[in-house]
Protein backbone atom coordinates (compact mmCIF):
# COMPACT_ATOMS: atom_id res chain seq x y z
CA UNK A 1 0.00 0.00 0.00
CA UNK A 2 3.13 2.67 -0.24
CA UNK A 3 5.52 3.95 -2.62
CA UNK A 4 8.73 3.13 -1.08
CA UNK A 5 9.18 -0.39 -2.69
CA UNK A 6 7.02 -3.14 -4.25
CA UNK A 7 7.93 -6.75 -3.82
CA UNK A 8 7.23 -10.34 -5.08
CA UNK A 9 7.44 -13.75 -3.66
CA UNK A 10 6.34 -16.63 -6.45
CA UNK A 11 5.81 -20.41 -5.84
CA UNK A 12 4.88 -21.57 -9.58
CA UNK A 13 5.19 -25.10 -8.24
CA UNK A 14 2.35 -24.31 -5.22
CA UNK A 15 0.24 -21.74 -7.89
CA UNK A 16 0.73 -19.05 -5.19
CA UNK A 17 2.33 -16.08 -5.14
CA UNK A 18 2.51 -12.81 -2.68
CA UNK A 19 3.14 -9.14 -3.43
CA UNK A 20 4.09 -5.92 -1.33
CA UNK A 21 4.05 -2.07 -2.14
CA UNK A 22 6.02 -0.69 1.22
CA UNK A 23 5.51 2.26 3.29
CA UNK A 24 9.00 2.68 4.99
CA UNK A 25 8.60 3.67 8.04
CA UNK A 26 10.46 2.22 10.77
CA UNK A 27 13.34 0.27 8.51
CA UNK A 28 14.37 1.66 5.18
CA UNK A 29 16.74 -0.40 4.21
CA UNK A 30 16.45 -3.13 1.57
CA UNK A 31 17.03 -5.59 4.21
CA UNK A 32 13.40 -4.76 5.27
CA UNK A 33 11.74 -5.18 1.85
CA UNK A 34 8.47 -7.67 1.93
CA UNK A 35 7.88 -9.79 1.12
CA UNK A 36 9.93 -10.96 4.10
CA UNK A 37 11.28 -14.53 4.33
CA UNK A 38 12.47 -16.66 7.01
CA UNK A 39 14.77 -20.25 7.18
CA UNK A 40 13.46 -20.06 3.02
CA UNK A 41 10.38 -21.39 4.58
CA UNK A 42 8.14 -18.46 5.84
CA UNK A 43 6.98 -15.41 3.85
CA UNK A 44 5.69 -12.60 4.93
CA UNK A 45 3.58 -9.56 3.69
CA UNK A 46 2.37 -7.22 6.20
CA UNK A 47 0.53 -4.05 6.08
CA UNK A 48 0.85 -1.92 10.08
CA UNK A 49 2.52 -1.23 12.99
CA UNK A 50 3.49 -3.64 15.87
CA UNK A 51 3.66 -0.91 18.57
CA UNK A 52 5.27 -3.35 21.03
CA UNK A 53 7.26 -4.99 19.11
CA UNK A 54 10.42 -3.97 20.82
CA UNK A 55 9.80 -6.39 23.74
CA UNK A 56 8.83 -8.98 21.86
CA UNK A 57 12.24 -8.71 20.02
CA UNK A 58 13.47 -9.17 23.22
CA UNK A 59 11.85 -12.23 24.14
CA UNK A 60 13.03 -13.84 20.71
CA UNK A 61 16.59 -12.48 21.49
CA UNK A 62 16.07 -14.71 24.73
CA UNK A 63 14.72 -17.51 22.76
CA UNK A 64 17.92 -17.59 20.62
CA UNK A 65 16.64 -15.78 17.83
CA UNK A 66 18.97 -13.38 15.70
CA UNK A 67 17.77 -10.53 13.27
CA UNK A 68 18.89 -9.12 10.17
CA UNK A 69 15.98 -5.87 10.46
CA UNK A 70 15.18 -3.34 12.92
CA UNK A 71 11.34 -3.87 11.76
CA UNK A 72 8.63 -4.47 13.59
CA UNK A 73 7.88 -7.07 10.34
CA UNK A 74 10.61 -9.42 11.52
CA UNK A 75 9.31 -9.98 15.01
CA UNK A 76 5.97 -10.86 13.42
CA UNK A 77 6.87 -12.95 11.05
CA UNK A 78 9.35 -14.62 14.13
CA UNK A 79 6.66 -14.35 16.67
CA UNK A 80 4.10 -16.37 14.25
CA UNK A 81 7.54 -19.24 14.07
CA UNK A 82 7.52 -18.96 17.86
CA UNK A 83 4.02 -18.90 19.46
CA UNK A 84 2.18 -19.69 15.68
CA UNK A 85 -1.35 -18.93 16.09
CA UNK A 86 -1.20 -17.42 19.62
CA UNK A 87 0.93 -14.32 18.38
CA UNK A 88 -1.82 -12.68 17.75
CA UNK A 89 -2.92 -12.59 21.06
CA UNK A 90 0.72 -10.89 21.98
CA UNK A 91 0.17 -7.73 19.68
CA UNK A 92 -0.59 -4.51 20.23
CA UNK A 93 -1.17 -2.73 17.54
CA UNK A 94 -2.90 -2.36 13.91
CA UNK A 95 -2.78 -5.11 11.35
CA UNK A 96 -3.11 -6.99 8.08
CA UNK A 97 -0.75 -9.65 7.47
CA UNK A 98 -0.61 -13.06 5.41
CA UNK A 99 2.24 -15.46 6.30
CA UNK A 100 3.00 -18.41 3.58
CA UNK A 101 4.74 -21.74 5.13
CA UNK A 102 6.23 -23.39 1.80
CA UNK A 103 6.75 -26.53 3.79
CA UNK A 104 2.51 -27.14 5.17
CA UNK A 105 2.04 -25.81 2.19
CA UNK A 106 -0.32 -22.92 3.92
CA UNK A 107 -1.40 -19.23 3.76
CA UNK A 108 -2.08 -17.98 7.37
CA UNK A 109 -3.66 -14.21 7.19
CA UNK A 110 -4.77 -11.77 10.16
CA UNK A 111 -6.42 -9.03 11.56
CA UNK A 112 -6.21 -6.56 14.30
CA UNK A 113 -8.88 -6.57 16.76
CA UNK A 114 -10.93 -3.48 15.76
CA UNK A 115 -10.38 -4.12 12.20
CA UNK A 116 -8.06 -1.03 11.85
CA UNK A 117 -5.90 -1.81 8.60
CA UNK A 118 -8.20 -3.77 5.59
CA UNK A 119 -8.11 -7.11 4.47
CA UNK A 120 -10.42 -8.64 1.39
CA UNK A 121 -10.26 -11.94 0.20
CA UNK A 122 -11.87 -13.66 -2.55
CA UNK A 123 -12.78 -17.24 -2.46
CA UNK A 124 -14.05 -20.06 -4.85
CA UNK A 125 -13.50 -23.58 -5.79
CA UNK A 126 -10.58 -23.05 -7.55
CA UNK A 127 -9.19 -19.63 -6.49
CA UNK A 128 -8.31 -18.12 -3.07
CA UNK A 129 -6.79 -13.98 -3.37
CA UNK A 130 -6.35 -11.37 -1.10
CA UNK A 131 -5.53 -7.70 -1.00
CA UNK A 132 -5.36 -4.50 0.84
CA UNK A 133 -7.96 -2.62 -1.77
CA UNK A 134 -10.88 -4.20 -3.10
CA UNK A 135 -9.68 -2.62 -6.99
CA UNK A 136 -6.96 -5.40 -6.67
CA UNK A 137 -9.85 -7.88 -7.23
CA UNK A 138 -10.17 -6.30 -11.22
CA UNK A 139 -7.26 -7.92 -12.12
CA UNK A 140 -8.04 -11.77 -11.16
CA UNK A 141 -8.02 -14.19 -13.74
CA UNK A 142 -11.85 -15.50 -12.74
CA UNK A 143 -15.28 -13.73 -12.85
CA UNK A 144 -15.93 -11.28 -10.42
CA UNK A 145 -19.14 -9.69 -10.24
CA UNK A 146 -20.93 -7.03 -8.63
CA UNK A 147 -23.13 -7.94 -5.93
CA UNK A 148 -26.36 -6.56 -6.17
CA UNK A 149 -27.80 -7.51 -3.59
CA UNK A 150 -25.19 -6.31 -1.29
CA UNK A 151 -25.30 -3.11 -2.53
CA UNK A 152 -28.83 -2.84 -2.02
CA UNK A 153 -28.69 -4.17 1.76
CA UNK A 154 -25.69 -1.59 2.34
CA UNK A 155 -28.28 1.44 2.50
CA UNK A 156 -30.34 -0.78 5.60
CA UNK A 157 -27.38 -1.87 7.24
CA UNK A 158 -24.17 0.25 6.95
CA UNK A 159 -22.44 -2.07 9.91
CA UNK A 160 -22.18 -5.17 7.97
CA UNK A 161 -18.45 -4.87 7.19
CA UNK A 162 -18.03 -8.47 6.06
CA UNK A 163 -19.87 -8.03 2.70
CA UNK A 164 -18.66 -5.93 -0.20
CA UNK A 165 -20.00 -5.09 -3.40
CA UNK A 166 -18.36 -8.07 -5.21
CA UNK A 167 -19.43 -11.20 -5.58
CA UNK A 168 -17.55 -13.59 -3.37
CA UNK A 169 -15.14 -11.00 -2.09
CA UNK A 170 -15.43 -10.76 1.43
CA UNK A 171 -13.48 -8.25 4.14
CA UNK A 172 -12.12 -10.17 7.05
CA UNK A 173 -13.60 -8.91 10.20
CA UNK A 174 -11.78 -7.40 13.20
CA UNK A 175 -10.18 -10.01 15.28
CA UNK A 176 -10.29 -13.00 13.14
CA UNK A 177 -7.88 -14.76 10.87
CA UNK A 178 -7.95 -17.42 7.88
CA UNK A 179 -5.72 -20.38 7.38
CA UNK A 180 -6.41 -22.32 4.06
CA UNK A 181 -4.08 -24.83 2.38
CA UNK A 182 -4.07 -25.98 -1.35
CA UNK A 183 -6.48 -28.42 -1.06
CA UNK A 184 -8.85 -25.69 -0.56
CA UNK A 185 -9.20 -26.39 3.03
CA UNK A 186 -10.35 -23.15 4.72
CA UNK A 187 -10.32 -22.37 8.54
CA UNK A 188 -11.47 -19.33 9.68
CA UNK A 189 -11.37 -18.17 13.06
CA UNK A 190 -12.68 -15.38 15.73
CA UNK A 191 -9.16 -15.22 17.47
CA UNK A 192 -10.20 -12.12 19.47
Amino acid sequence: RGPDNEGYYINKEANFGLGNRRLSIIDSSANADQPLSYLDRYWISFNGCIYNYVELKKKLLDLGYKFTTNTDTEVLLKSFVEWGEECQTLFNGDWAFAIWDQFKQEIFLSRDRFAVKPLYYYFDKNIFAFASEIKSFKYLKAPVEINYDEIIKFSDNIFNKNKTYLKNVNSLGGGCSIKINLKKIIDIKKWW
